[in-house]
Formats: C-alpha cells, structure tokens, sequence
C-alpha cells in the first residue's frame, strides 16, 4: 500500500557541454551561457538588478493575465526576510531561470515559485555556514523542513519538487563538491492536488 511518496528524483540535462572539476568553473560557464541568451522582453534587464522587469515575449503570455509588464524579485522569501539573494546565489538563479525558461518555457508562476525554493535553500544553507559549491543533502532537508512550517500542505509540496529541481541541476551541471541527488524522503502529493476545489500550485497568488 502506498502512502503517496514517490522515489522518483528530479532528472534535469546539463545546460553547460562540458563540465569541469572546478566548481566555480561551471558556474562561471552557467551564468556565461544565460547572459548569452537573447530573449524577447528581457532588453531591459540589467543582470546585477535583484529586480527584473520582463516587458513582453512568451513569459508575459504565460502569465495568464493581460498584462504589458511582470517582475521578478531575485529575493528571500518574504516569510525570510525579503532581503536580495547574494553572491553566487544570486548568480546560479538568474542563471537557471533563464536557462530553464529558455529550455521549457516554464510560466511566470513556476519561475517565481521555483526563485523561492532557491530562496529557502540559501537560507538554510547559509544558517550552517554553507557556501553554493558546499551545498549538503543536510542543508536541503532544512530548506524543505522550513518551508513545510512556512506554507500550507499544497504550496510547501510543490517547493519541495522545485527544491529538488534546483539540485538536479546543481548535480548536471557540476555547481557542488558533492552529488547531491536529492528528494526530500518526507515529501507526499496532497491528496486534494488537482481536485476541483483545489488552487493550482502555480497560481500567483500563492506564494506572495
């Protein structure tokens, strides 16, 4: 009998070609490649900016609504503090949103929820003095842990996968010392996901 769990973990392709044994290498080559991207609506995005405005392109469409314009805050939770992710945090998020978002097409939602699982892994890493490359299966338990406490049943299960999601692509692309290889063990699918009077995970108005 199952009780929901899956054993499945997150498999996400390398962006880089070719990985090296230097860590900060493959960063470096991560955040190369995304700045390399062209976009459209991204133009007026300055990359150190903890705020990007995205003025067009698929992502404005994806939003669902009708709109000209939409924000993304490269920030801490607001249940965290609020503060601009810094350092290499900042760095290997920018990267991957464009970079995933180039790759699937990921909505606005998505891209917001999974800067917040990001937010959450910085958060705890950084309370046991963890820098990115140094990242433990033990800092992403905290992360996951955190946000079960922080968020309801349905929201804290959809940031445990993007949690996950985040350390498969710090494995594929050689980011940390170690592989990570991660799923949290106590992550369960709500039993009402996808129920009529259920929201969607990725509403935006979700996580705010």
């Amino acid at each position: 009998m199952t009780d929901g769990r899956s054993n499945r973990k997150a498999k996400v392709l390398p962006f880089i070609s070719r990985i090296e044994q230097d860590k900060s290498a493959n960063l470096h080559k991560l955040v190369q490649k995304a700045k390399l991207m062209k976009l459209e609506g991204f133009e007026a995005t300055t990359w150190k900016d903890s705020s990007w405005s995205i003025t067009g392109g698929r992502l404005i469409r994806l939003t669902g609504k009708n709109t000209n314009a939409s924000s993304f805050n490269f920030n801490l939770s607001p249940k965290l503090g609020g503060h601009p992710l810094c350092n290499d945090w900042a760095e290997v998020t920018k990267a991957l949103y464009i970079l995933r978002f180039h790759r699937k097409h990921k909505a606005a939602p998505n891209q917001r929820n999974f800067i917040t699982a990001i937010s959450y892994v910085e958060y705890a890493a950084s309370e046991l003095g963890l820098p990115l490359m140094q990242l433990t299966p033990e800092a992403l338990d905290k992360a996951c842990t955190l946000a079960t406490r922080h968020y309801s049943e349905g929201v804290a299960y959809n940031l445990h996968k993007h949690i996950a999601e985040f350390a498969g692509h710090c494995d594929a692309n050689g980011i940390c010392r170690v592989l990570l290889q991660y799923k949290f063990a106590k992550m369960k699918r709500p039993s009402n996901t996808g129920g009529s009077n259920h929201k969607r995970l990725d509403d935006p108005t979700v996580l705010e």
